[in-house]
């Protein structure tokens, strides 16, 4: 691409994808940000986190990371994740007496699902909700929602450049892994042309696309290929074989020694099976809850489906926790999704 043509598809997104300009303000003025992300943390949360914060550092911040979560190893080896604190770590660093956030920054979620660092997020004076979740639909402080964006990580690319923060190797890997988690390696419908040129500009400036995909995709450990023979042996389809879905139970996760983030993409083989419309993955956590992930063909709006359930995301990718027993929250869910699809097939009917 000539660089003419390059310069008109970018500030062609730029229009499209336009900050706030009193977010715009609020990131060149954050002298102490503290960039938070959702629980269960993926590829485009932590890439974007990672790259904003590198980002802000360029402008003379002092960023701190938090995630609630562990990180699931692939998303350890991103570059500068071992920047990344724990709430508690958090917390004594806020004893240290380096906790004065001048601002709080939520990447890719509403800042409730920040979890156990929502309390210090309250803390700083300023926040900044940056996303791209059609269910985050309103919120405390700056908010930037742009559901048509594929990935936080666009929206992020769209601030840097806005800031007028020059992209290095380590903040186009991460930007790179954003937009490869959340459009499914550029498969997913979400994958526009920005997307990829987006995608492209990153690779120019040092992302190396084989290498991202071994690191998030290909490194697993052989506990892991375990634990998915066992999970495949829980599945189930419903009577017409529209929904599909697994579970893992704390005993599970337990025996294959693996911490409880490297499962979430388990939710993947239910949906291959061909005539599934949903397929869903029941997790039981640590803290007695159960988290659920849900996978849309398309027909049904998982969004819609998981802000009923208390939860949100995507339309084709959401999730949600809730209370109570695995059977419960199997039989609630199982029972909503049926009516959701059943809605679905009676639209394209009436159509």
């Amino acid at each position: 691409m000539s660089g003419h043509a390059q310069a008109e598809w970018l500030a062609e997104f730029l229009r499209r994808f336009a900050a706030p300009p009193q977010l715009l303000v609020a990131l060149r003025n954050a002298r102490r940000p503290l960039i938070a992300c959702h629980e269960d943390p993926d590829p485009d949360c932590i890439g974007s986190m990672l790259a904003l914060g590198q980002g802000l550092a360029r402008l003379g911040a002092r960023p701190c990371l938090v995630s609630t979560d562990p990180l699931p190893w692939a998303l350890s080896q991103l570059p500068g994740a071992d920047r990344i604190l724990s709430p508690e770590r958090l917390a004594e660093a806020a004893a240290e007496g380096v906790g004065a956030w001048d601002t709080a920054i939520v990447l890719d979620c509403e800042p409730a699902r920040t979890g156990k660092a929502w309390p210090f997020i309250q803390l700083a004076p300023v926040l900044v909700n940056v996303d791209h979740h059609e269910t985050n639909r309103s919120g405390p402080g700056i908010r930037w929602v742009e559901p048509g964006a594929a990935a936080t990580g666009e929206l992020v690319f769209a601030l840097l450049h806005s800031l007028s923060v020059e992209l290095d190797a380590s903040m186009a890997s991460n930007l790179f892994a954003a937009l490869q988690g959340d459009t499914g390696s550029f498969q997913f419908e979400n994958t526009s042309a920005h997307t990829l040129r987006i995608a492209a500009h990153l690779v120019e400036r040092g992302a190396s696309p084989g290498e991202l995909s071994r690191v998030l995709y290909e490194n697993r450990e052989f506990s892991y290929v375990q634990l998915l023979g066992e999970v495949i042996r829980t599945l189930q389809r419903n009577s017409d074989g529209r929904i599909a879905w697994v579970y893992l139970t704390r005993e599970m996760i337990a025996r294959s020694g693996l911490p409880a983030s490297e499962v979430e993409g388990f939710v993947r083989y239910p949906r291959m099976i061909r005539g599934v419309e949903v397929a869903l993955l029941f997790r039981e956590s640590e803290d007695g809850r159960i988290r659920v992930s849900l996978r849309s063909r398309g027909r049904v709006n998982v969004a819609e489906l998981a802000s009923r359930l208390g939860g949100g995301g995507h339309t084709r990718a959401s999730g949600c926790t809730l209370e109570g027993d695995l059977q419960t929250a199997m039989t609630r869910v199982l029972a909503e999704t049926e009516r959701a699809v059943a809605q679905a097939l009676a639209r394209d009917i009436d159509r």
